[in-house]
């Protein structure tokens, strides 16, 4: 289709500050935090944060002539994406199901 592939840091996964640590000591660490959506571990971002490039990317996106646009990210990305775009807390952004390999579609 000779369409152009684009990369952007601003759509990088969580950095938590558990890479390369077991999932779980993430979960624990943000269930047992005062603010699971502003604390920031080990040197790492808070998920407020991975909302503000999500955001950045998103305002950016706006301002392009484009009609259809594809974005392949992790979950949490895709999160607070639907957050920003909906207008909705990240609480109910994360009750909202979706399956590995799964899509959703937007009208920005």
């Amino acid at each position: 289709h000779h369409v152009a592939i684009e990369t952007t840091p601003l759509l990088n996964d969580y950095r938590s500050g558990y890479e390369g640590k077991n999932a779980q000591l993430l979960m624990d660490a943000l269930d047992a935090a005062e603010n699971r959506w502003t604390v920031r571990f080990n040197g790492g971002e808070s998920i407020e944060d991975m909302k503000l490039r999500a955001a950045t990317f998103i305002d950016e996106l706006r301002t392009k002539a484009y009609e259809v646009v594809l974005i392949v990210t992790s979950d949490w990305v895709i999160r607070v994406m639907v957050a920003v775009i909906e207008n909705i807390s990240n609480e109910e952004a994360w009750t909202r199901e979706s399956a590995q390999g799964d899509y959703l579609e937007f009208e920005i």
